[in-house]
């Protein structure tokens, strides 16, 4: 279902796009009632993109957190798959915020929060 609401939402982003490019213009050029309706379907094509859009975005962190928490059901499961002497050189020579990095490269997964906690206990 997600790659049809991705479909869905480019789709709206590029006719709200448009629309909102040529009403204008047709307007300028005294086309004023074909301006008029491709404002008027930028405007909802607006409307149905924005909510499409927070749907496709909450499903996709959702499918992320549970491939995630499958892959590593705690804490201890995602220290004994990094490279922890990476990541803790890193953090020792670059800081906290290059050592989350460093770790969210090798595992993309895995949240901030999650990260930071780790990053920390090394």
């Amino acid at each position: 279902m997600l790659p049809v609401l991705r479909i869905l939402f480019s789709s709206a982003v590029a006719v709200t796009l448009l629309a909102s490019t040529l009403g204008p213009l047709l307007s300028y050029y005294r086309m004023a009632d074909a301006g008029f309706v491709l404002i008027l379907v930028a405007l909802g094509a607006c409307w149905l993109a924005v909510p499409l859009g927070l749907v496709v975005s909450s499903m996709t962190k959702r499918q992320r957190r549970e491939r995630y928490e499958r892959a590593y059901p705690n804490r201890d499961a995602l220290v004994q798959h990094l490279d922890s002497a990476a990541i803790r050189a890193v953090r020792d020579s670059n800081g906290l915020v290059h050592a989350i990095r460093a770790l969210r490269k090798q595992v993309p997964d895995v949240p901030i929060a999650d990260a930071r906690a780790v990053v920390e206990s090394l």
